[in-house]
């Protein structure tokens, strides 16, 4: 599978590789993998699962792994969907253990590199020879990038290789003293670094499995938000991780909870979120937070008040109290997940709690969404409200 930017479709000279060379072949603007690749790879690997199974290479109900490394883009919800489907188990590597636990990294990409490398000079030189010219066009130096890509990896990732390179990780057959006997690993068991889990401002330091579970989230419904290709490719937005997004919080920082009493409190309290997935406007005012469509939450956590959009800069040590409590902004890329990371490191001194907290706030509002529906005021409201804001403004 090849990501190709900068072009509106795929052309017929990569159109007739793509039959020749049986690859696929994807366009968007980054060049990088998103939700809506990631998707569609997803479905050439069910179908890649689904051929070894009529020929009785797996068995019908034999349960299939797929080991992922932790890209953005991994957290598709349809994606996921998808293989869980077909008794796919996808599973994310710890962050920063892809070298060291992911076989092609381990096994094939430096031959690969080296292999590449050399078919290119050798195609490149000897299309400019056939063409007389010191220099090829954009789409010559595309259609040989492809060609020596797909004859390199089929060069070095033979059978033998590919096996062997499950095997030196200790992934299949399942081997845990091969990755602890790598140099770059330390064993501290008896005296930790890290007791409570390594703290990260980014996302919890541990595997994930991306199909678990997925019968008993029903109430997550999936968002095409992800789709759109025209950002940096590497950050990928869903429902589940940017429900927040363009709120009047920074989306650079979040709130660590300082204050002991403040502390106790937030394990009484519980979390009060709009359920954006509801149509019901009796039930819960739709709550709608992109660019286009702002709408201004009250009591998104009980008992707060909701603090007016400011441009957090770079600052160390930044504190702001409210209702008696301090709070101290953290620069990181949290996102919508700010809230429920916070409150995660403030319960248990660490992130990792954060996806179930949402789970469990979202479900809680939805059991109890007639006591929240005041909560939010409506767009009409907000029009006004806005309208306001804007005569101030003018005045």
């Amino acid at each position: 599978m090849y990501i190709v930017s900068g072009l509106k479709k795929v052309p017929q000279s990569l159109q007739d590789l793509m039959e020749e060379e049986e690859i696929y072949i994807f366009i968007n603007d980054s060049g990088f993998m998103t939700c809506r690749l990631f998707r569609e790879y997803a479905k050439l690997f069910v179908k890649w699962v689904q051929n070894q199974r009529l020929i009785g290479y797996f068995t019908p109900k034999e349960r299939i792994i797929l080991l992922l490394d932790g890209h953005p883009s991994r957290k598709d919800w349809k994606a996921a969907r998808i293989l869980a489907e077909e008794n796919i188990v996808a599973v994310t590597f710890p962050g920063g253990l892809t070298p060291i636990l992911q076989p092609i990294d381990v096994c094939i990409n430096r031959p690969f590199h080296q292999a590449y490398a050399e078919l290119y000079r050798q195609k490149s030189k000897q299309m400019r020879n056939e063409l007389n010219k010191p220099t090829l066009k954009a789409a010559q130096k595309r259609l040989i990038i492809i060609q020596c890509s797909n004859e390199a990896f089929q060069k070095v990732a033979t059978t033998t290789i590919r096996k062997s390179s499950f095997e030196c990780t200790g992934t299949c057959p399942r081997n845990i003293n091969r990755m602890l006997s790598n140099s770059f690993i330390v064993n501290d068991d008896k005296s930790p670094l890290y007791p409570n889990g390594r703290y990260s401002p980014y996302s919890p330091q541990s595997a994930k499995v991306l199909t678990a579970n997925l019968e008993e989230n029903e109430w997550q419904t999936v968002s095409d938000e992800c789709d759109d290709d025209t950002d940096s490719g590497k950050q990928c937005t869903t429902d589940r991780s940017d429900s927040y997004e363009d709120q009047g919080f920074s989306d650079d920082s979040f709130i660590d909870v300082k204050s002991p009493s403040n502390m106790n409190e937030a394990a009484n309290n519980q979390i009060e979120i709009c359920d954006p997935t509801k149509e019901d406007t009796n039930q819960c005012e739709e709550l709608s937070l992109n660019a286009k469509n702002k709408k201004t939450a009250k009591g998104l956590i009980q008992n707060r008040k909701i603090m007016k959009k400011r441009q957090f800069q770079k600052r160390a040590n930044l504190k702001i109290s409210i209702d008696g409590a301090t709070y101290q902004i953290i620069e990181n890329t949290a996102k919508g997940d700010c809230y429920f990371k916070s409150i995660s490191y403030g319960l248990y001194g660490h992130e990792s709690e954060h996806e179930t907290l949402r789970a469990n706030a979202c479900q809680y509002i939805v059991d109890n969404s007639e006591q929240f529906s005041t909560a939010f005021i409506s767009a009409e409201e907000y029009q006004a409200l806005a309208l306001k804001k804007k005569k101030r403004k003018r005045t």
